[in-house]
This record gives C-alpha cells, structure tokens and sequence, in this order.
C-alpha cells in the first residue's frame, strides 16, 4: 500500500513538474504569427499608428519648439491644440486596446500601448507648460520632452516586435513602424 502512494505521488508530481515548466513563460518561443494574422493585425494598427504619429510629429513637435524658442504662436493657442493631440491620441489608445492581437503581437501591443500613455501625459505636460508663465514654461517643456522621448522608445520596442514577425513570416519590413534592423 505505501508503495503503492509513493508511486502515485511520484507519478502525480512529475505531471505537475511537466504542466508548470510547459506553462513557465519563456520555456518556448512565442509561436509565429501567420501572414494572415500579421494582414488582420495591421489593418487595424497602421491606420491607428499613422494617427497618432501624426499628432506627435505634425502637432506636438511643432508647438513644442514654438513654445521652447520661437514664440509664433501664442501659446494659449498651443494650449486648446492640446486638446485636440489629446482627443485623438485617447481615442487611438481605446481603438488600439480593442484590437485582437495573435498570440505572437501581444508582445507588440503592450508597449504600443504604453506608448500612448506616455505620449496622453507628454501632450498633458505641454498643454501645462502653454497655460503657464513664461518663466516656468521652459522646465514643464523638458520635462514633456523627456515624457515624448520615453514615449519613443517604448513605441520602438513594439516595432522591434511588428518588425521580427513580419521578417518571421516571409515578408518586409512595415513602413508604419521604425525597423531597427535596417539601421544596423
């Protein structure tokens, strides 16, 4: 009879040892997403990232150095603009946060998706520096260029992901996302 448990409880315990080292994160790559996948996945992504890297670069980037340096336009302006880069960049992040990632672009998505929140706060942070003095306007800029700067790199992080996928799956690099294998 005792032998009889200790085979059991041996048997039992090797089944659980199987089941958590199969299930342990990183135990096996992520599987490959599909071009099917990649092509559903992007239909919806592109569109969004090409959103918002409008706001950053044709909205944000511009007032910024107009409200570092060039003092053009006034900076209440710069101000209700922000509420614009704001909208746009909340309404991406919800679209973005709905849409079904394979298995293999979940690894995208997370940091895309922080992306956004560090670009809402830098787009918040600029909007505070236009509604504030001149005097303390330059402290609040730097400090949303370094939200926007993090912004960047987390962004690229998901590209890495997007960018490695796609080569995984037989096909070229995404125009919608920076590709750090073609710069070195």
């Amino acid at each position: 009879m005792t032998a009889k448990r200790g085979a059991l409880s041996l048997t039992l315990a090797v089944v659980i040892a199987a089941f958590v080292a199969s299930s342990w994160p990183g135990a096996h790559p992520a599987p490959r997403a599909t071009r099917a996948q990649i092509a559903a996945f992007e239909r919806v992504v592109d569109p969004l990232a090409a959103q918002a890297g409008q706001v950053v670069q044709e909205g944000m980037k511009p007032a910024v150095t107009d409200l570092d340096h060039d003092h053009v336009t006034p900076p209440a302006f710069i101000a209700h603009e922000a509420d614009g880069w704001l909208a746009t960049l909340h309404q991406v992040r919800t679209d973005m946060a709905k849409t079904p990632a394979p298995r293999a672009l979940v690894a995208a998505r997370t940091p895309i998706l922080a992306s956004l929140d560090l670009y809402i706060q830098a787009a918040e942070t600029f909007k505070a520096a236009a509604l504030a003095p001149a005097g303390s306007r330059a402290a609040i800029v730097q400090r949303g260029i370094a939200q926007a700067t993090r912004a960047d790199q987390v962004f690229d992080q998901g590209a890495i992901v997007v960018q490695r996928a796609r080569r995984a799956a037989g096909l070229g690099p995404s125009a919608y996302f920076p590709d750090p294998a073609a710069n070195g």
